[in-house]
């Protein structure tokens, strides 16, 4: 009975047996796969880990670890607008507005239509207060968006001339007609500035009606 109770001390303080260690392996084992991501079979790889892949669907792919598409999901589309609201931006014209009636823009495009080909120093001139750096800046970026055309002359010295580029020449409707509407309602919009400026204020950026 001595010898029984020895053997067993011995073997507790030996450590666990062989059996209870495989045992703990398995447990670790089986809490590592529960642990990962559920893989999607036949899923196409996703370069990277926890990337996100979007397709033409509107689906959403989160790749695991592996390297392949652990979840899909739909993605939330985007609301669409009132019934007889057009979509697309608040202003329609708004790209045309801040690409041709800029603070130099109109004016440049103006004297190149009334007074044709022209020399850097010569439409400087005619255009007014606006320097160099301002105007050449400007002219690029006209150049870019075809409403000029620069030529460049190989003399000695070098002679670059702008003009307006037919883009360009088909605005001038547009500025006909804003030129008609200045001439009938600029002399409205002086009364109506100074018809406020004269009326008492009624509040916080309010004026009172008469």
């Amino acid at each position: 009975m001595v010898a029984k109770t020895m053997a067993a001390a011995a073997a507790v303080s030996a450590g666990p047996s062989v059996s209870a260690v495989s045992t703990v392996a398995t447990v670790s084992a089986v809490s590592a796969v529960s642990s990962a991501p559920s893989v999607v079979p036949g899923a196409p790889k996703v370069a990277g880990p926890r990337l996100r892949a979007r397709s033409g669907t509107g689906e959403v792919a989160t790749a695991d670890g592996t390297g392949r598409v652990a979840a899909v999901r739909k993605e939330k589309a985007p609301p669409r607008p009132p019934i007889g609201v057009p979509a697309g931006p608040a202003c329609p014209v708004g790209a045309v507005v801040e690409m041709v009636f800029s603070r130099w823009t109109t004016p440049i495009l103006w004297t190149l239509h009334a007074y044709g080909r022209q020399r850097f120093v010569e439409l400087q001139r005619r255009v007014g207060t606006i320097t160099a750096k301002v105007l050449t800046q400007r002219l690029r970026q006209m150049e870019r968006d075809g409403l000029v055309i620069r030529t460049y002359y190989a003399e000695v010295p070098p002679r670059v001339e702008y003009e307006i580029s037919d883009l360009g020449r088909s605005l001038a409707p547009v500025f006909a007609h804003l030129a008609e509407w200045a001439d009938a309602n600029l002399d409205r919009v002086e009364q109506a500035r100074h018809t406020f400026d004269a009326t008492p204020a009624a509040g916080p950026g309010r004026r009172a009606r008469a």
